[in-house]
């Protein structure tokens, strides 16, 4: 059975994304903005001086100055902390690109002084021979009355937790998706009760919107769980984005647009690229270093080709792309015939694509981990563009399992089948495992549990509680079935001699009669049935079998077991016994050597206190009181409480016993907590 289940349960990995959508972990707040942009305007600047159209430059010209306009009135970054950093002493870790620019980057305190003037600064950086002692004081860190910030490069991107973060603040280049995760990820925590603050201040216009893969996540999350019926599970669909940079990124697309190059000048790009690396393999953002967009523009040829974006290439375009080693699948299209044919691959060596979640081809390909990306996407109705109706008519051809809980019902329900046919039954061992693997035994307890309610979460439609009782399913439980089969004969017995003094050697039908009901009867007044059982037998009058006395000793139990307690004070009644009180007189009686060899047994089996215990318990009960109606324990050694009670000897006593080490942790903790004195005060009276 693939590994993916877990006692009947998917496993897999969870998504930033997700993990938010379920609620585990808060939404951030998210922040976005620039803070350089001066090298961005000298590149464009010079695209539009050296293009040989006047319309172009006419254009360029026009929505770059609208652009500069636009940056120079946006809120600069004292301003956006100021209004957006909601916990202003709190702690945040500031991720910087490199040493240098960390140096760089903390020289600008300003940013921070409508928040704190004086705020307390820590560094942390791997090659810092200092850097444990830093990360140290980070977290020892408790005064509240200042903002605290952590500057690091890469030392937190995984694998350190840090407590009680507020926020991230991102001063970075473009990073990968992983590192950008994992940076974001440490202002998130199961645990945290607030919800963090993320600043993403990026170096450059090109460089923004990295949140989008988490918010792709979180639409993917969410689609799923309302397709698979659970809506319960999705506690956050969105998280609050502040994007104070909204218009220059506008403008910045539309000069982008307009400074679009003429083909033969991006080919000359792209042959540049393949000259200086020797593919076309180019990341769809890329941009030349004079600032023309070759990443995308090479992907638009693509789209030309396969028809999926307007326009045409002639034959001596597609001939000249060629020429410099042009892949015309884009990346999306390698992926999914590489991975298509290691499962096309599986297929034929298993008969169907039942792959553990965790399963690597010899090559290196993650099919467990594609395939249960593919059953997410379909279920979520997510990237449909890669994941087409003929793709899914291409995986269904080859066994694809699209829903792994019906895939494993079904095997373990035709597996259930199979036992029954041989065994007539399905009276089926916990431990028993078919020879396929497939524990069976196991997968019918959970249908039981599931069909009782004890699972809660899971269900099972009409239709498979009718194929399975189609098969003989028992839904009650091996050990209930037993104890059912032996108590109907003690039924019998009662009903046919109208007693219950059942010989212990008495066998009816092969069951050992007798010594079950002697056995039952011990647990009973043990108070250790459960309380259907308890119920069945007291239908058939075990309490009168058993005699009050011994009823009476099941009460104690019970009471002490419902009340978590060791002691019952002489004013408590159950079921009309004045239980209490009779428990004293037992007591005194054992004492007094008056019980009944199976009546010491009894009472001594109970798990109460000694004499000494009680009698300590009832003076603490008179200290209580005391201090109850006086706020204090100062009492003098010959005071005496309206009941006569000589309260200040014991309190004198108790001195003296901790001073012999004769008192217990749990006592002198008791006592303290109702102020007591160890040093008697001479004013006491």
């Amino acid at each position: 059975m693939a590994d993916e289940l877990f006692d009947g349960n998917i496993a897999s990995e969870i998504t930033l994304g997700e993990a938010i959508v379920r609620g585990i972990l808060n939404p951030p707040k998210y922040v976005l903005s620039i803070f350089k942009y001066e090298a961005d305007l000298k590149k464009y600047e010079a695209r539009i001086r050296k293009d040989r159209s006047k319309a172009v430059r006419d254009e360029g010209e026009k929505y770059l100055e609208a652009l500069r306009r636009a940056l120079e009135n946006a809120d600069g970054l004292d301003v956006i902390f100021d209004k957006h950093m909601a916990d202003r002493t709190g702690k945040y870790i500031v991720f910087c690109a490199n040493k240098e620019h960390m140096d760089e980057m903390m020289g600008h305190m300003e940013w921070f002084a409508k928040v704190d003037r004086q705020p307390h600064v820590y560094s942390l950086y791997a090659a810092d021979p200092s850097a444990d002692s830093e990360f140290e004081a980070f977290k020892a860190d408790d005064d509240r009355t200042h903002l605290r910030l952590l500057y690091c490069i890469d030392a937190l991107n995984q694998g350190i937790h840090v407590a009680d973060i507020s926020g991230v603040i991102l001063l970075r280049p473009t990073v990968s998706p992983i590192v950008y995760k994992q940076q974001i990820g440490r202002a998130l925590s199961a645990s945290k009760k607030k919800d963090a603050v993320i600043f993403d201040i990026v170096l450059n216009i090109e460089n923004l919107y990295s949140i989008g893969a988490v918010e792709e996540e979180m639409e993917i999350a969410t689609a799923y769980y309302r397709e698979l019926g659970e809506s319960e599970y999705v506690v956050n669909e969105h998280f609050k984005t502040i994007d104070e940079v909204r218009d220059c990124i506008e403008l910045f697309d539309r000069l982008n647009d307009v400074l679009g190059g003429s083909w033969d000048l991006m080919y000359e790009k792209a042959k540049a690229y393949h000259d200086a690396y020797g593919c076309l393999e180019i990341p769809h953002r890329y941009i030349t270093e004079d600032g023309y967009s070759l990443g995308s523009w090479v992907s638009a040829q693509r789209a030309v080709r396969a028809g999926t974006m307007h326009g045409s290439l002639s034959e001596e375009q597609i001939r000249k792309l060629d020429a410099i080693g042009m892949v015309w699948e884009s990346r999306n299209e390698l992926a999914w015939a590489k991975n298509y044919r290691a499962a096309e691959q599986y297929y034929k060596e298993h008969g169907v694509l039942d792959v553990p979640g965790s399963y690597v081809t010899e090559d290196g390909i993650r099919l467990g981990d594609w395939l249960k990306n593919i059953r997410k996407w379909k279920n979520a109705g997510a990237h449909q563009n890669y994941l087409t109706p003929e793709r899914m008519a291409r995986l269904d051809a080859i066994g694809m399992v699209w829903d792994m809980l019906d895939y494993y019902w079904e095997c373990s329900y035709r597996a259930a089948y199979e036992y029954y046919r041989e065994n007539r039954h399905l009276d089926v061992p916990a431990k028993y495992v078919t020879e396929d693997g497939i524990r069976l035994g196991t997968w019918i307890q959970r249908l039981r549990f599931t069909g009782n309610g004890t699972m809660k979460k899971t269900t099972l439609s009409e239709e498979q509680v009718k194929r399975l009782d189609a098969i003989g399913m028992i839904w009650s439980d091996r050990n209930e079935r037993q104890w059912d089969r032996y108590f109907e004969r003690v039924k019998q017995y009662y009903q046919q001699h109208g007693n219950l003094s059942i010989p212990k050697n008495c066998e009816v039908d092969g069951l050992k009669l007798g010594n079950w009901f002697s056995h039952q009867k011990s647990e009973y007044r043990a108070g250790r049935l459960s309380e259907r059982r308890s119920g069945k037998l007291r239908e058939i009058g075990i309490d009168k079998e058993t005699g009050s006395w011994e009823y009476k000793v099941v009460l104690v139990r019970k009471y002490l077991r419902e009340h978590n307690t060791r002691h019952i004070s002489q004013d408590v009644v159950v079921e009309g016994v004045w239980l209490g009180k009779w428990l004293a007189v037992q007591r005194k009686a054992l004492e007094a050597g008056k019980l009944k060899p199976e009546q010491v047994k009894l009472l001594t089996g109970i798990p109460m206190r000694t004499k000494k215990e009680d009698l300590w318990e009832q003076a603490y009960e008179q200290a209580c009181a005391y201090y109850k109606t006086y706020g204090n324990l100062n009492i003098s050694r010959t005071y005496v409480t309206d009941t006569g009670y000589r309260l200040g000897h014991w309190v004198s006593r108790q001195r003296q016993l901790r001073r012999d080490g004769c008192l217990s942790d749990e006592q002198i903790r008791r006592l303290e907590a109702i102020g007591f004195v160890w040093e008697a005060e001479k004013t006491a009276v």
